[in-house]
């Protein structure tokens, strides 16, 4: 059985307009709650062995703190652009395209792709979630062979979830 996490990015800024959306830096709360999220992924387990993330600095950042927060040693975050506003084909295609030798993986993108995924994936009715948002899948079979019916939805997490 393999464990997928899907996380939206923690809170971003908009201090600086005149950064291109890509630069975005996350903001004082986003820089608390993505190692929270970390910690906590880190006690729920199992810990991911792969990183993928949407190019945008605030995906990035989310993802590198969150491994810092679960003591992720030596697991850098891969940039994915298919992770960056491509909808849920391009999460689709992200995890089909994973080695079947990994187990468990971690996915850091935005809204609404996000909330699409972990929705249709997770049979939900489509809602928003908050920023730093954590869903756990199980997965019955290969990356290669994942369908919506091949995914579990064990939990989901936020900062203020608690």
């Amino acid at each position: 059985m393999k464990t997928l996490y899907l996380m939206r990015h923690a809170k971003s800024s908009w201090k600086d307009l005149a950064l291109d959306d890509r630069d975005r830096p996350l903001n004082a709360r986003g820089r608390r709650d993505a190692p929270e999220m970390g910690h906590r992924l880190a006690a729920r387990g199992p810990l991911p062995q792969r990183l993928l993330c949407s190019p945008a600095r605030r995906a990035r950042d989310t993802a590198r703190a969150v491994a810092e927060g679960a003591g992720l040693h030596g697991v850098g975050c891969i940039s994915d652009e298919r992770l960056y506003f491509n909808g849920v084909e391009g999460w689709i295609d992200t995890l089909r395209s994973l080695e079947d030798s990994l187990d468990v993986v971690l996915l850091v993108g935005h809204n609404p792709d996000f909330s699409a995924v972990v929705c249709g994936l997770g049979g939900l009715p489509v809602q928003d979630f908050p920023t730093a948002s954590l869903a756990r899948f199980a997965l019955t079979t290969q990356w290669s062979d994942l369908r919506p019916e091949t995914l579990q939805l064990i939990d989901l997490d936020w900062p203020k979830k608690g």
